[in-house]
């Protein structure tokens, strides 16, 4: 039905485009609506199976039914824990980011957002009936639902517009958009239902500041207001997730660590990264802890969903970068935390009290539990997988949710830039360091670098178009960086079967349309923005960032002042999707555009403009 309904929109925007006195559908070839199709990833092709991606779960009040998010098939797919198959698959309309359970069992919330279409919906769905009776409009890249306690309110994370969205249930309407951090990426409701507590997935601030880490907010439900905001370990970045503990005294929230002001010479004993648990005192608002994950001799890379079992024992971990989990004793790490002081760099403080199992699926990204169970699925398998917490033995048993589909060099490449099992003791994927292929906004010393000088991420997109690479060109192109990236930051020698997947990968990324952007169209003020920008009597901008890639390919003083390097000229790097790669240039020391700009040396122009031209530029760039 859903293709059905895709098809009709397709021919009716082909008769809007050839309505004119002389044309008729008759000059539209057929075949552009079957490629338009597979381009939306509404129908199967070759070269673009229709993967499932299981990225989240919810379970049914009564405990009988998971509710599975498949990410790229574009559906909620109902699993019955009593005959461990899929029941039924619900359609949507846009990729399910999350999905919550009302209390009754009877109303399905599921957030609906893509990089190709951006802008939320949320989906109310009967359960019963598998029907949408409503859609709700939210914000940027909508994800993680959360339902009040009384189920009268929904959150939503607008992700990376930095938004949460509160939703009055019963008329199904947005009431309010609150301000977060920096990408809201999960959240969680208090018991009482009096604050959210939000976990913001980068770091917000400059990266010339070492003690730079991602921060957690509690927002007061009732104002939007945020009550506290609490800064974990300094380095830490990709909170993806939050779970609270069933008395709901305990919020759990998985990081990584990034030792940044340590050159990466090494891997061992989480030198460059190391991945580990926060753990929030709910009544206080407070950091209680923070323990590592790892081993001091094996890492545990990428920990992505958490969930703890019904009766308080056992805490659970996932991981996207390394194919277990662990299962942690959970009152008897906190009876081991009374009176200690910070655990973020100790690797033997909960060795004795965790195990693992392999987790019998690719990247996972969701894990809940049902009693003693525990329901693991990654988004690169067609598969979800069982383990009995309280067996003699643990062991991963795994269902089918669907046929396997070849993959595809591009769904490979993708696997593997998630993928620590590349990676010596498994410490890191190429995740780590560039979050959804973007920056993590911290500054690195790789071991390569100048003087030990540190550099700012780069995003990956675009790096293939848009040679040389890296902030001081010293690479040619995307070719010679994925291998000495592998090479370097992973510490194994690249094979052509990894480096030719990750290449293919890499060049198909596509930007995501800007959160600045009305309606998928530039603002009246971006409008004005984009006129001055082309204008080379009142900006200079084009010099240097011509269209259509938004750079020369060439190094530049900006004036930008390095205190740990010389050099003067640096990459002069694409500016389309700036709006998301904050803080700016090589060493990350402006935290806005604006700052950039008005960098001495940056521009000879900018200056002259009035307050007005100066933000519609900054409209239009962040528009891109």
């Amino acid at each position: 039905m859903r293709i059905i309904k895709t098809l009709a929109a397709i021919i009716l925007l082909c008769q809007i485009i050839t309505a004119d006195k002389a044309t008729t559908m008759k000059t539209v070839s057929p075949g552009l609506i079957f490629e338009l199709l597979a381009l939306n990833g509404d129908l199967e092709t070759v070269q673009k199976p229709k993967y499932l991606s299981p990225s989240s779960m919810a379970v049914s009040p009564d405990k009988k039914s998971i509710y599975i998010t498949e990410q790229t098939a574009k559906q909620v797919d109902i699993f019955t824990v009593a005959t461990n198959t899929v029941t039924k698959s619900i359609k949507v309309p846009n990729e399910p980011t999350g999905v919550a359970v009302s209390s009754e069992g009877d109303k399905l919330y599921v957030t609906c957002s893509s990089e190709r279409w951006p802008s939320g919906t949320v989906c109310v769905i009967n359960a019963a009936s598998g029907t949408i009776d409503k859609k709700i409009s939210v914000g940027h890249m909508a994800r993680s639902p959360i339902l009040s306690p009384d189920g009268t309110t929904l959150y939503v994370c607008n992700w990376l517009e930095n938004t949460l969205s509160f939703i009055d249930v019963a008329s199904g309407k947005e009431i309010k958009r609150v301000q977060a951090i920096k990408e809201p990426y999960s959240a969680a409701v208090s018991k009482d239902g009096k604050h959210l507590i939000v976990a913001n997935m980068i770091p917000d601030g400059i990266a010339t500041d070492t003690t730079m880490a991602c921060k957690v907010c509690f927002i007061n439900t009732s104002t939007g207001k945020m009550d506290k905001v609490i800064k974990l370990p300094n380095g830490s970045h990709s909170t993806m997730n939050i779970t609270l503990s069933p008395d709901g005294k305990y919020a759990f929230i998985p990081h990584l660590i990034g030792r940044v002001n340590l050159p990466a010479i090494t891997l061992e004993q989480g030198w460059v990264h190391s991945n580990n648990l926060a753990i929030m005192d709910m009544e206080t608002q407070s950091l209680y802890n923070d323990v590592e994950l790892d081993d001091n001799q094996n890492g545990y890379a990428n920990p992505w969903s958490t969930a703890c079992t019904d009766d308080g024992k056992w805490l659970c971990v996932a991981y996207a970068g390394h194919d277990v989990v662990t299962v942690i004793d959970l009152p008897g790490v906190l009876k081991k935390l009374v009176g200690k002081g910070d655990q973020s760099h100790e690797f033997t403080f909960i060795r004795d009290l965790k195990k693992n199992v392999m987790s019998q699926v690719k990247s996972a990204r969701s894990i809940v539990a049902i009693g003693s169970k525990l329901y693991v699925t990654g988004i690169f398998s067609q598969t979800i997988s069982c383990i009995d917490v309280n067996a003699s033995t643990l062991t991963a048993s795994k269902f089918a949710l669907a046929e396997e589909k070849t993959i595809t060099a591009e769904r490979k490449g993708e696997a593997l830039f998630y993928d620590a099992n590349l990676c010596v003791g498994h410490w890191q994927s190429c995740h780590s360091c560039h979050p959804f292929t973007r920056p993590d906004g911290l500054n690195w010393i790789l071991s390569d670098s100048y003087l030990s000088a540190p550099k700012n991420a780069k995003s990956m997109l675009m790096t293939f178009q848009t040679p040389p690479t890296n902030w001081a060109c010293k690479r040619d192109n995307a070719f010679e960086s994925v291998r000495s990236g592998i090479r370097l930051e992973l510490q194994v020698e690249p094979t052509a079967d990894v480096s030719l997947a990750l290449d293919t990968f890499l060049m198909r990324l596509k930007p995501v349309p800007s959160p600045k952007l009305v309606k998928g169209k530039l603002s009246d003020a971006a409008e004005k923005g984009k006129k001055l920008y082309y204008d080379n009597t009142k900006t200079d901008c084009t010099y240097c960032h011509p269209a259509p890639l938004f750079t020369d390919l060439k190094r530049h003083n900006c004036g930008t002042v390095d205190d740990a390097d010389p050099t003067l000229e640096w990459d002069s790097p694409s500016i389309i999707e700036c709006w998301r790669t904050a803080p700016y240039n090589h060493i990350g020391s402006h935290e806005t555009i604006e700052e950039n700009l008005k960098e001495p040396g940056h521009s000879k122009k900018i200056t002259s403009l009035s307050q007005e031209e100066f933000d519609n530029l900054v409209q239009y760039i962040l528009s891109l």
